[in-house]
Order: structure tokens, then C-alpha cells, then sequence
């Protein structure tokens, strides 16, 4: 109910007067799309939970920190179409940034960071894992999943779905051409944010150095929608007032480069993790019996220590 009483009272004016933070906070989408998507969802748990379990019999463990960023991910797919956020996606557009930040920048890093293509590929028999190998090294899937083109069509899409007014009336007045609209949010954030957080399943691997560069670089653009819906001069549909607008941008200005803000730490923290491996992989040696003396990377060169010779100064 705060969350709710926060939002009517923002100080633009009366942009959410008509969102009822019971229906807000509490609301459940008992619509046909709304209860296909729920049991998509559903399903998509299971096999996940399924192959988590098949390997499990062969003895091999699954890291439940995917597990659980997996099912973080599919538990904010359905917050942005299944809860009582969707109820108010066609009348509010401050809301409907709230949505669009969810499917485009929350859900789609943490199913990419669950790795469900690799749990697939380690879990399936081995007829299913050649075929899906098949699948994922093939041209247009190559193609597709190169950090450039999956940049353009993510902040391509951003924008014409965002700012580009036409689109915005056309989205909110053909209702399948807005319930596709999530599916598409959705696959070009996959394909935008697999190689930035999980590079290690994404056909075309990107150095720690040059993912935290590309994030640097991007959260100008993730901001730039929010910048222009900020300073509109007139509302961006016949719905919306501009009061509600503008808050629509100062939200989205805010959540998405905060969402931005939060996966670049994550891929520090995951730079830092594989600096302290191969670390320990250099100071265990080859063998595993201990190598060359060496100093972390965040120390900086050094030397190592001179051991004092047991026979005492040497005389000249």
C-alpha cells in the first residue's frame, strides 16, 4: 500500500490518480494471454527443475545460484504480465515503463545467468544435445547473437516501443500486437544481455575488460528514452496525461540505468572471481604441487621475497 500511496502522490501531479495500489499490489491476470504466459512459466520451472535433477542422478551438481536466478527471472516475467502491474499497462504509461524495464533489463540477465542452454545441453540425451548444438552454431543463430546486431535491435527496440509515438498508439490499441510485443522485449533482451553476463554460454565471448566497457557505453542509451519522455512537450498518447508523461521518463530514466548500474557490479564481481581462480591456478602449478611465486593482480608486480642464505654473508 505504500508503494502505491508513494507513486499516486508523486510530485508531477495526479500521473497514477486512477492505479489503485490494491489492484496494483495484489492483482492477479486471470486473462487467456495472462494465464498462457503463466503456464509457459510454469513449465519452463519444471524442465529447468527437471534438469537439475537428471544430472543430479549422474552424480554432477547444478550451482543453485542459477537455479535460483533462473526462477528470480521467470518470477518477474510474471510480475510484468501476470500480476496487477498488467492491469494498468494500457492505460498508464508510467506503468508501462515499469513493465518494459522488467522484461527488457531485470528478467532476461537473470535467465541468461541461470544458463539454461547449458543445463539443456549437459542434461538431455545425447540425440537432443547434438541437435541443439546443431541449432546454436548455425548461421542466423550466429548472426543474431553477435554483441553488435543484438545491440541494435535491443536499443532499436527500446526506442520505436518507447518514444515513437505511432508505435506507442499502435501497441496500446491492437491488443495482440501488444502481448507479441512482450515476447519480442523479451527475446531481443536475451540476446542482448547472454554475452554481457553469461559469456560463457553465448556463441561469440566477450573479455571481462570488454563487457564492463560495452556497459559503460550502453547506460547512455538505456537513459536516453527516459531523457526525452522527461522533457516532451505534449503527452505520449491521447490516454496519458503529460504530467503522467513525464513521470513515465523519470521512472524509466531512474529504474533503467539503476537495473544497468547493477548488472555492471555483477560483472566486475564476476571479472574479480575469475582473477582469483586463475590465480590459484598459477600458484598450484601444473602438476598441482605449487608453481612460481605470485601476487594477486589487484597488488600490482612485485618480487618475491629473497630468502636469507643459511651459510651467513658471503665474504668478499
Amino acid at each position: 500500500m505504500a508503494v502505491g500511496a508513494l507513486l499516486a502522490t508523486h510530485p508531477s501531479g495526479a500521473a497514477l490518480s486512477g492505479v489503485r495500489a490494491g489492484v496494483l499490489l495484489t492483482g492477479v491476470q486471470t486473462a487467456a494471454p495472462a494465464l498462457a504466459a503463466a503456464g509457459a512459466e510454469v513449465a519452463a520451472a519444471g524442465l529447468y527443475l527437471w534438469g537439475v535433477r537428471r544430472l543430479a542422478g549422474r552424480g554432477r551438481r547444478w550451482p543453485v545460484r542459477r537455479t535460483l536466478a533462473f526462477m528470480a527471472g521467470l518470477t518477474t516475467i510474471w510480475l510484468a504480465v501476470g500480476s496487477g502491474l498488467a492491469a494498468y499497462d494500457e492505460t498508464s504509461v508510467t506503468l508501462h515503463m515499469v513493465q518494459h524495464v522488467l522484461l527488457m533489463t531485470a528478467a532476461p540477465p537473470l535467465l541468461a545467468l541461470g544458463r539454461p542452454l547449458a543445463l539443456a545441453t549437459q542434461a538431455a540425451r545425447r540425440p537432443a544435445q547434438v541437435r541443439l548444438n546443431r541449432l546454436l552454431r548455425s548461421g542466423p543463430v550466429a548472426a543474431l547473437t553477435h554483441p553488435l546486431p543484438a545491440a541494435v535491435l535491443y536499443f532499436g527496440t527500446m526506442w520505436v516501443m518507447l518514444v515513437d509515438r505511432p508505435a506507442y498508439d499502435y501497441l496500446i490499441a491492437d491488443q495482440p500486437a501488444h502481448r507479441a510485443s512482450h515476447v519480442l522485449l523479451l527475446a531481443v533482451g536475451l540476446l542482448y544481455w547472454t554475452p554481457l553476463v553469461a559469456p560463457d554460454t553465448a556463441r561469440h565471448r566477450l573479455s571481462h575488460p570488454a563487457r564492463v566497457v560495452l556497459l559503460l557505453l550502453s547506460m547512455p542509451l538505456e537513459a536516453l528514452p527516459g531523457v526525452f519522455m522527461r522533457f516532451r512537450s505534449t503527452p505520449i498518447d491521447a490516454i496519458n496525461s503529460l504530467a503522467d508523461t513525464r513521470t513515465a521518463g523519470e521512472l524509466f530514466l531512474v529504474a533503467a540505468t539503476g537495473a544497468c548500474s547493477l548488472w555492471l557490479v555483477a560483472v566486475v564481481v564476476q571479472w574479480f572471481a575469475f582473477a582469483v581462480r586463475e590465480e590459484r591456478r598459477q600458484a598450484s602449478g601444473p602438476d598441482g604441487a605449487g608453481g612460481a611465486w605470485t601476487v594477486p593482480w589487484w597488488i600490482g608486480p612485485a618480487t618475491p621475497p629473497v630468502a636469507a642464505s643459511p651459510s651467513g654473508p658471503s665474504e668478499a
